[in-house]
C-alpha cells in the first residue's frame, strides 16, 4: 500500500483529472457515446468471436491467440489482460474495484490511467468476448485520463511499479475519499 501512502500524504489532497471527477466523490463516466465507425468494429470483433465459438474454435489456444491479436490485446502466462497501444507499446489494464464499471491502465512507463463505462457496470476480464467488447475498437487510449495528484502545489501524474499496480484493490475510490477529505478539513 506504499502508494497509497504516496497519495495521503500530498498535502492530504488528491486530484482528479476534470474529465475523470464530477464531483468531489463522483467519476463520471469518461466515454463519450462511440462513434459510429468505432462501435462497427467493436460489433465486427464480437461477431466474428461468436462465429469462432459457434465453430468450436475457441479452444484453440492458435484461434484464440490470433483473434487477440487482430484487436490488440493479449494475456500474459497468468491471464492477465494487455493492451497495445496505437504506438505499439503494451499496457497493463485492470479492474478498480472499488468502482463499478472503472477500469486502470499503466503504460510501459508506470503512469496510471482511468477509463469509466457507464454500459457495463460489473466487467470480467476473464472473457475474450467483454475484452472484445470493451477494447476492439482501439477508442481506450482516446477515453482514458490521467490519474493525477497534487504534491507541494504541483499536480503530478499518478505512477506505480508493476507489482503496486497489481495490488491495489482501487485507486478512484480513495481518490475520491482524500480529495472530500481535503474539502472538509
Amino acid at each position: 500500500r506504499a502508494w497509497a501512502s504516496r497519495l495521503r500524504s500530498v498535502a492530504g489532497a488528491v486530484m482528479l483529472s476534470a474529465a475523470l471527477v464530477g464531483g468531489p466523490l463522483a467519476v463520471d463516466a469518461v466515454s463519450p457515446a462511440p462513434a459510429a465507425a468505432e462501435a462497427e468494429a467493436s460489433r465486427r470483433a464480437v461477431d466474428e468471436y461468436l462465429e469462432m465459438e459457434s465453430r468450436g474454435q475457441t479452444g484453440s489456444v492458435k484461434e484464440l491467440q490470433a483473434i487477440r491479436s487482430k484487436y490488440r490485446f493479449r494475456r500474459t502466462a497468468d491471464g492477465r489482460v494487455e493492451l497495445r497501444s496505437s504506438r505499439g507499446d503494451w499496457w497493463s489494464v485492470r479492474l478498480d474495484m472499488e468502482v463499478p464499471g472503472a477500469m486502470l491502465l499503466r503504460d510501459p512507463s508506470g503512469k496510471v490511467f482511468a477509463v469509466q463505462t457507464d454500459t457495463v457496470q460489473q466487467i470480467d476480464l476473464s472473457e475474450d468476448l467483454i475484452c472484445l467488447m470493451m477494447f476492439a475498437d482501439g477508442n481506450w487510449e482516446a477515453q482514458m485520463a490521467p490519474i493525477e495528484y497534487a504534491d507541494g502545489g504541483k499536480i503530478k501524474q499518478l505512477k506505480l511499479d508493476e507489482k503496486e499496480f497489481r495490488e491495489v484493490i482501487g485507486i478512484l475510490n480513495e481518490a475520491g475519499e482524500a480529495l472530500s477529505e481535503a474539502g472538509n478539513a
